[in-house]
């Protein structure tokens, strides 16, 4: 499993504890559920940005924050990294 699919996998674990949130009733006997949602959405968070931080250190970046190996070598010469020219 890549970067981009673990990413996504903690994306729909998100939609599905918001539709979780979503579904209570809004009486206030369900706070302890509530509650136990937003503990688990606060680590998903930490997680996805502990792992975007990852997947950050490991591509390298040009000055204008873009990542140098972005595709942009055609082969033409007009591309970021000029690579095979």
């Amino acid at each position: 499993m890549n970067y981009k699919q673990i990413l996504l996998s903690l994306e729909m674990i998100e939609c599905e504890l918001d539709d979780a949130t979503n579904s209570l009733p809004d009486w206030g006997g369900n706070s302890d559920s509530r509650s136990n949602i937003d503990c688990a959405k606060n680590e998903l968070y930490n997680l996805k940005d502990e792992i975007e931080r990852t997947i950050l250190d490991k591509i390298p970046m040009g000055p204008d924050g873009l990542p140098l190996n972005f595709p942009y070598n055609s082969g033409d010469g007009e591309g970021r990294l000029k690579g095979e020219n």
